[in-house]
């Protein structure tokens, strides 16, 4: 969570353990095949490597195009090493562990100022981690309804308490210590998610109604929120320049341009590693278009990135990809499900205003979480629930 340099590490050192220990895969290859988390994973990066045969960029642009994507094969490596429950339940533990003394730290020592008013998004308080806010927010927040969910379904009193305790402390990180706009929408529809698919009828209602009031009164009393949701209704009203402007600004003038390339290469798109090429013909013809420099490379929204480069059929195995790993959550044991299905929310809001899986950090933390918690996926035939896969988080 902390270290990308670390996080590389420690998969090279978790691989190579792996081969010496036999190479032996968590079921079985076909089986491993199977799981759609792997298989979603794969067929996508085989369409960015046969991209290769029609991209208009020059053979090192492609192959540094779709190098940003080689954390996709830590998703099948992620399930070989993790076949084992117990690695599992460690590996939730410990991102959960290291959520709340993430969290507590921003809460005690960077309030009033927040996160978002340090360089690069990064608040100079904040040294234990290089990630900027909106990086940070990516990673912390599905641990909310994994919270909810420990809160709820624990059965001794310590369950609940430390799952109270993150989804408090989520709550306060996103509201006092966050001002990214992203963030907000991920929280909404974070909390929106658990009380559709995790309450009954009646809780349901109610919930949903208290969220309302929570989301007034946060709307209404929060100068910060209203600043922000301010800035993003100005920027959607007016032509942007290539003048300073806010980060909603930039955003949407490159969704606006990254929608005209696809537009004109619709079925394959113009191959990976050409974003930057072909947006930067657009700053060129078109004086409105935001300058490339402030693009990082990417247009920061991950469909219309997929859609650009590998054109309809990219970006179809890509929500095909999404949409099979949503579906295959309910093969998992409970406490996995939740955990599976909070990453998967934040990841496909995310998408809408970043490049969430082009992002080395965000990208990253995605696959390697996703392959871990896919580790125990069993195809329905085979799936029978026993009360180990119902038991609380914490046990």
């Amino acid at each position: 969570m902390l270290s990308l340099p670390l996080t590389n590490i420690f998969v090279t050192l978790a691989l190579l353990f792996w081969i010496f220990a036999g190479c032996k895969p968590g079921q079985n290859w076909l089986t491993d095949l199977k799981n759609p988390a792997v298989s979603g994973a794969l067929l996508l990066l085989v369409w960015m490597l046969l991209s290769l045969l029609w991209s208009h960029a020059t053979l090192q642009q492609t192959l540094a195009g779709i190098w940003k994507y080689r954390k996709l094969a830590f998703v099948p490596l992620m399930v070989f090493l993790f076949a084992d429950a117990k690695w599992r339940d460690a590996a939730i533990k410990a991102w959960l562990g290291a959520a709340i003394v993430l969290m507590l730290y921003a809460l005690i020592h960077i309030l009033p100022a927040p996160i978002g008013d340090g360089h690069m998004g990064v608040h100079p308080a904040l040294p234990l981690s290089t990630y900027s806010y909106i990086t940070l927010g990516f990673v912390l927040i599905p641990a909310l309804t994994v919270g909810l969910a420990w809160m709820m379904q624990g059965r001794a009193w310590l369950d609940k308490a430390l799952g109270a305790l993150v989804a408090l402390l989520t709550v306060a990180f996103v509201v006092l210590a966050q001002q990214g706009r992203t963030t907000y929408v991920t929280l909404t529809a974070l909390l929106i998610f658990y009380i559709l698919t995790q309450l009954k009828s009646t809780k349901k209602w109610l919930a949903m109604g208290v969220l309302v009031l929570l989301a007034a009164g946060v709307g209404g009393f929060n100068a910060k929120v209203q600043t922000r949701v301010a800035e993003v209704m100005a920027d959607t009203r007016v032509e942007q320049t290539t003048e300073t402007i806010s980060s909603s600004g930039l955003r949407i003038g490159f969704w606006r341009t990254t929608l005209d390339i696809a537009k004109h290469n619709p079925i394959l798109g113009t191959g990976m590693g050409t974003w930057a090429d072909e947006y930067r013909k657009y700053v060129v013809s078109t004086p409105n278009t935001p300058k490339i420099a402030a693009s990082g490379g990417n247009p920061h929204q991950e469909y219309l990135l997929m859609a650009s480069q590998l054109g309809f059929v990219g970006l179809v195995l890509f929500l095909t990809w999404i949409g099979r790993c949503f579906v295959g959550t309910r093969s998992l044991a409970n406490h996995e499900r939740i955990a599976a299905q909070s990453l998967l929310v934040a990841f496909t809001v995310g998408c809408l205003f970043n490049s969430t899986l082009f992002d080395s950090a965000t990208g990253h933390f995605f696959c390697i979480g996703l392959g871990i918690l896919f580790a125990g996926y069993k195809s329905v035939e085979k799936s029978v629930e026993t009360k180990a896969d119902v038991k609380a988080i914490y046990h």
